[in-house]
């Protein structure tokens, strides 16, 4: 969330951010860090591959636990989340570049993991 900035903090409650606090250390923050990083190569690498896909369904897996790892499977956490990238419009000017996909690969992770969770309900 530093990399974020100091709005960022206004999507969740003081007490979902102590809970961060509490869990999160620069060593944490290095490799989860590394591993989006190598998570953004290979979603961008996956451009034009069926989300349905098992190449598509490991990166949806890997998806889904950087995310577990950031909520710490909080749900709460995860739907402030969640809100906070469903309020792109509202973000400071700049804070957009900050995301790390393109229109097109945001499509591809959304469907791969929507292909997920509907097969971990079937």
């Amino acid at each position: 969330m530093e990399d974020h900035g100091e709005w960022v903090k206004r999507y969740y409650t003081e007490e979902q951010l102590q809970q961060l606090a509490q869990r999160w250390s620069p060593e944490m923050q290095a490799e989860v860090t590394q591993k989006w990083a190598d998570l953004n190569r290979d979603i961008e690498a996956s451009r034009g591959i069926d989300p349905a896909s098992a190449t598509a369904q490991v990166i949806a897996e890997r998806y889904a636990a950087l995310i577990e790892g950031f909520t710490g499977g909080d749900p709460a956490i995860a739907q402030s989340l969640s809100d906070l990238y469903a309020d792109r419009a509202n973000w400071p000017e700049g804070a957009q570049a900050q995301t790390p996909y393109s229109e097109d690969e945001a499509a591809f992770i959304r469907n791969a993991m929507a292909i997920r969770a509907e097969r971990s309900q079937s």
